[in-house]
């Protein structure tokens, strides 16, 4: 369970020196339930390597405040109005490879994720090269 809360203050629009609009605070508590598995095994190689491959699935309900509420005033004026935007959807699939190579003091590592959801899609690729000494 992964639970986040998002706080935005008020803040104030301005053109120039000018307010043009005046936006309340807003606050968002998320809950996340991921449910999934995650695969890894460790092979060593005759020439001294160890590959390490992993991989991992998820499925990730998420529930809460998906929206984020804000009461937006014209600055100077009686104007007022209520915004409401979704920020996060209910759900979303996460799926990740990955293959670690070390050899004495020397790693290599590639990764490559995915986080998808009805409306957006992100994905995360990333190498890694270490020494120790």
């Amino acid at each position: 369970m992964r639970f986040t809360s998002l706080d935005v203050s008020s803040f104030t629009t301005r053109l120039g020196r000018d307010a043009v609009f005046e936006t309340g605070k807003s606050r968002q508590n998320i809950w996340e339930f991921p449910i999934g598995f995650s695969v890894t095994t460790k092979v060593k190689t005759s020439s001294g390597w160890t590959l390490r491959p992993s991989g991992d699935l998820s499925f990730v309900p998420v529930t809460g405040d998906r929206n984020a509420h804000f009461d937006v005033a014209l600055a100077g004026w009686p104007v007022r109005d209520s915004l409401s935007r979704p920020v996060m959807d209910s759900s979303s699939v996460n799926a990740g490879v990955g293959l670690t190579m070390e050899r004495k003091n020397m790693s290599f590592s590639l990764n490559d994720a995915l986080d998808a959801s009805s409306h957006q899609t992100w994905q995360t690729m990333s190498a890694r090269f270490g020494w120790r000494f």
